[in-house]
């Protein structure tokens, strides 16, 4: 009987291990182990025009990127785009990547961001399985802290937040560049699509900018699924700059639903004071006439400040 009871048991057990086995994984991290990376001699401190003192180690290249979450027709399955977006990656050489509608389907491709890139990417739930994954040069970037919050009234905990369609989430960085010291966060984020969402999740950066992360510059990258006359966008621009509105002002659409509009709904904030922008730029490589998403990519550059 006793033998009965335990081999019910183990069966069972095995059962509830496979059935685990078929579940999605909701946290994807790729953290290397702390290693020593020598030191380079910092140039000389450089001072603008404006009095703002910077070293050129400091200068960061940033790209944004909603990566398409699924398969499409006429050339742009995953499959055929991720080569693409491996020549546009290596093109820019960027030191920090903020990635949009991350899913499942394109984990058999994270090998192309590992080489250099170490990252975080945490699923926004169980029933809809997307991400908002952060990338850093492990060779330029000690990482010091990490984590993700909602979009939602609730932050904290697996929510949706002021009657939005989907889950939403921001995932953030905090790193130390191991040649300066300097230290920043970085967040990425992908809004929802209607008015009080945006505002509540705008208010809501605002609000962990001004308390979590209060002890340093701040840089966000996202697909906020809005245009400069919207609400959201008119908190976003009063707490934060616009990088690209502060340097090239440019008007071209970042969401172009593989040629069948433009609008201009992808964006990277910075803070107001810590960090200087410098250059912005719409990433509209394609390739025979193919394109590497429904999104075109941003890529800007900025330097963080050393006026003490």
């Amino acid at each position: 009987m006793k033998k009965c009871i335990i081999s019910l048991l183990s069966i069972a057990l095995l059962l509830l291990a496979l059935c685990g086995c078929g579940k999605q994984r909701m946290a994807l991290n790729h953290i290397s182990e702390d290693v020593f990376y020598e030191k380079s001699t910092l140039q000389t401190k450089v001072t603008d025009e404006q009095g703002n003192s910077y070293y050129a180690e400091d200068r960061l290249k940033v790209i944004s990127y909603n990566i398409r979450y699924t398969n499409d027709k006429n050339g742009h399955s995953i499959k055929e785009r991720a080569p693409r977006l491996k020549k546009v990656l290596e093109k820019y050489d960027a030191d920090l990547l903020g990635i949009q509608e991350f899913t499942p389907k394109w984990e058999k491709h994270l090998p192309l961001f590992e080489e250099q890139y170490d990252y975080v990417l945490n699923y926004r739930s169980s029933e809809d399985v997307e991400a908002a994954p952060i990338f850093w040069k492990r060779s330029k970037f000690k990482l010091l802290d990490h984590g993700l919050f909602w979009l939602s009234e609730t932050p904290e905990q697996e929510s949706r937040g002021w009657g939005a369609k989907h889950w939403r989430i921001c995932q953030w960085v905090k790193l130390e560049n191991r040649q300066s010291g300097s230290a920043f966060y970085f967040l990425n984020t992908h809004f929802d699509f209607e008015d009080a969402p945006q505002v509540g999740s705008a208010r809501l950066l605002i609000e962990k900018a001004q308390t979590d992360f209060k002890d340093a510059p701040v840089i966000i990258t996202g697909d906020f699924n809005m245009e400069r006359q919207s609400e959201g966008y008119y908190f976003m621009s009063r707490y934060f700059t616009d990088v690209n509105m502060a340097t090239e002002q440019s008007n071209i659409g970042t969401y172009t639903g593989y040629g069948e509009t433009s609008e201009l709904i992808d964006y990277t904030f910075i803070s107001q004071e810590g960090i200087k922008p410098l250059t912005y730029r719409v990433m509209t490589e394609m390739f025979d006439g193919k394109y590497v998403s429904d999104h075109y990519g941003i890529y800007t550059e900025q330097v963080l400040l050393k006026n003490n």
